[in-house]
């Protein structure tokens, strides 16, 4: 059975059931809860006594606590490798600007460009160390991360 087989009842039922409501959405699931979970990877190692930290995926509202927390569990200064970084909203880029804050000093390598505008807009520019990879005239837009591959325990 299709959504469109059924009564509006039926269906509005079934999307409070499976927690797919919205208010004013009428009986029309839009997405998934499954399908708006953001997916970031978070990778944490140390190299030359500093903290490496290496983000993938998306970082945003739903991801940030889990970059509070695993930032909370290291201290120090941190190295964050951000190449694989697909996305990041205001809520990702406080939780860089707090590890500053608790860390001393927070350095970004491999910012995408999203990132260092959302920066310069929120005006957090100055409390994050900012390293874009400025890639040589003719090359490819994206270049080598900052680190190399380091072994987790």
């Amino acid at each position: 059975m299709s959504p469109f087989d059924e009564t509006p009842l039926e269906a509005y039922k079934e999307g409070v059931n499976r927690g797919l409501k919205q208010p004013g959405s009428g009986f029309l699931v839009v997405a998934r809860r499954s399908d708006l979970v953001a997916a970031l990877s978070v990778s944490v190692g140390r190299m030359d006594n500093r903290t490496v930290v290496r983000v993938a995926g998306e970082l945003d509202l739903a991801s940030a606590t889990d970059l509070r927390a695993e930032l909370a569990r290291v201290s120090g200064p941190l190295d964050i490798d951000c190449s694989r970084l697909e996305f990041i909203d205001l809520a990702g880029l406080r939780v860089l600007v707090q590890a500053a804050a608790s860390h001393g000093q927070v350095t970004l390598h491999n910012a995408p460009p999203l990132l260092v505008k959302l920066a310069e807009l929120a005006g957090w520019d100055d409390v994050l160390r900012i390293r874009t990879l400025a890639p040589p005239r003719g090359a490819a837009a994206r270049g080598p991360d900052c680190c190399p591959d380091i072994v987790l325990s």
